[in-house]
C-alpha cells in the first residue's frame, strides 16, 4: 500500500472512530513529499494548510496501525491549537517543540504513541499538570533549562533529559521544523482564519453527542471558532448612523404666497433638528483611554450640526454642560450607578431626540420608560451580549470592540 492510500486509510477510521478529527483531516490536501524529513503540516503562500509525508520515513515505521493513526492524530492536534502559528512568539525554539508536543500528545492514547514519545510523565520532578496550555509548559521547561544552564555536572534527572533532548532533537520534534516562524501579520491572520473555519465546519457536522464526547479544552477552541467567525459591529459607525437617524426635520409655514413664475413655496421653511443627550456613566469603573474614545466619537457626531448636552452620572446627575467639542479632562462621580435619572431627565428636563447612555451595563434595569430612543454604548469591561441586564435595557446596544 502506498502513502496517500495509507492516509486515505485512516482518514476513514478516523471518520468512523474520532469525526471530528476525520472531518478535519478529510479537507488537509495530503501529499507525498520527500523534501520533508518526516511528516507535517505546510503553511503555503495562498493560505492553504497541507500535510506533507515524506514517503521513506512512513515506510519505515514499524508496522503497526496504531503507530500511524497516532502519528496523523498528533499532526492534527498541532493543526487544531495552532501551535504552527505560535511559535515566533516563543523565544527558545527548541523548548518551544517541546512543550507543543506534551500540549498534543496528553489527547493521544498511549497505545498509539512511540516508545520516545513526549508525555508529562518524561519529567517526573516537574510535576506538571494535565490540560495546561502551551505556554505553561514552556515556562516550566525553560525556568529548568536557564536554572541549570551553567551546571554541566547536575544532578537533576530532569534536567538531563531536557540537555538530551535539547543537544539531540529527537525525530519526534523534526516534522515542527516545517512550521515557518516567519510570517507577516496578515499572513499569520489569513491562517488562523483558515485554521478556525475549517473547525467549525468539522464541528458543525458533528453530532450532539459527539461534540459533547470530546474534552472540555477542545470545545472550548470550537466555542472560540464559532464566535471568532461571527463579524464585529463597529460601535463607531453604530453610533454615528443612529445620531443620523434621530435627527427631525421641522417645517414652518409663514404669510408668503407661492410663486406663479417659479412655481416655489418660499413660506415654507424646512428646519433639521438632532438634540442628543449624551450620558456618562462616572462611576469609576471606565477607563480614562475608554472615556477618550467616545468622546472622540461625540466630537464626529457634533461636527455634523448636531446639539449635544452631557450629563455625567453615577447614583445621580453630577454634572450637566452643553458639549462644544471639547473632551473634558475628567468626569466627575464615583460609586454606584443608576439609570433612572438620566432617563427621567431626557424626558422631563430637555426633551431630546435621542439618548446615548455610555456605561459599563452593571447596575439595575431602569424603571423610567424613556420618551427617546436610545442606545446603549458599553464599555469593553461591560456587561455581556445576552446576559439577562443587557436585553432588558430598553433600545438598542452596542459594546465597544
Amino acid at each position: 500500500m502506498n502513502t496517500l492510500d495509507s492516509l486515505s486509510k485512516i482518514s476513514v477510521k478516523l471518520l468512523l472512530k474520532e469525526p471530528f478529527y476525520g472531518h478535519i483531516m478529510s479537507t488537509l490536501v495530503k501529499k507525498v513529499n520527500n523534501d520533508v524529513s518526516t511528516m507535517g503540516l505546510i503553511l503555503t503562500v495562498d493560505g492553504r494548510i497541507e500535510l506533507h509525508v515524506n514517503e521513506a520515513f512512513w515506510s519505515d515505521i514499524p508496522e503497526n496501525p496504531e503507530h500511524h493513526y497516532g502519528l496523523v492524530k498528533h499532526e492534527l492536534l498541532h493543526f487544531i491549537f495552532k501551535h504552527m502559528l505560535a511559535m515566533d512568539a516563543y523565544q527558545h525554539i527548541t523548548v518551544f517543540n517541546i512543550a507543543a508536543d506534551l500540549v498534543v500528545n496528553q489527547y493521544i492514547h498511549s497505545d498509539q504513541l512511540s516508545e520516545n514519545a513526549l508525555v508529562l510523565n518524561v519529567f517526573p520532578g516537574l510535576e506538571l499538570l494535565p490540560d495546561q496550555g502551551l505556554k505553561y509548559y514552556y515556562d516550566k521547561l525553560l525556568s529548568l533549562y536557564r536554572n541549570n544552564v551553567s551546571d554541566s555536572f547536575s544532578e537533576n534527572p530532569d534536567r538531563n533529559i531536557l540537555k538530551d533532548l535539547l543537544e539531540e532533537k529527537p525525530e519526534s520534534l523534526k516534522s515542527h521544523e516545517m512550521w515557518k516562524p516567519v510570517l507577516s501579520s496578515s499572513q499569520k491572520q489569513v491562517f488562523k482564519n483558515s485554521v478556525d473555519t475549517l473547525i467549525n465546519q468539522s464541528a458543525t457536522r458533528l453530532k450532539p453527542d459527539q461534540r459533547y464526547s470530546l474534552p472540555a479544552t477542545l470545545q472550548e477552541i470550537i466555542r472560540f471558532s464559532q464566535n471568532h467567525g461571527r463579524a464585529l459591529v463597529s460601535w463607531r459607525r453604530v453610533m454615528r448612523l443612529f445620531s443620523c437617524n434621530s435627527s427631525k426635520t421641522c417645517i414652518k409655514n409663514s404669510i408668503r404666497r407661492a410663486s406663479r413664475r417659479y412655481s416655489t413655496v418660499p413660506g415654507n421653511k424646512i428646519t433639521r433638528r438632532n438634540k442628543i443627550l449624551a450620558v456618562i456613566d462616572s462611576s469609576g469603573s471606565i477607563g480614562q483611554i475608554e472615556y477618550e474614545m467616545f468622546f472622540s466619537e461625540l466630537y464626529h457626531i457634533y461636527k455634523t450640526g448636531a446639539e449635544i448636552r452631557v450629563l455625567e452620572c453615577d447614583t445621580e446627575i453630577r454634572n450637566v454642560y452643553n458639549y462644544r467639542g471639547i473632551t473634558p479632562e475628567s468626569v466627575q462621580g464615583g460609586g454606584g450607578t443608576d439609570f433612572n435619572a438620566p432617563l427621567d431627565y431626557a424626558n422631563t428636563q430637555w426633551r431630546a431626540d435621542a439618548v446615548i447612555y455610555f456605561t459599563d451595563g452593571y447596575a439595575s434595569v431602569p424603571n423610567v420608560v424613556p420618551r427617546s430612543v436610545v442606545l446603549w454604548v458599553i464599555s469593553q469591561q461591560g456587561i455581556e451580549a445576552g446576559s439577562g441586564v443587557w436585553d432588558m435595557l430598553p433600545g438598542r446596544k452596542v459594546k465597544i470592540n
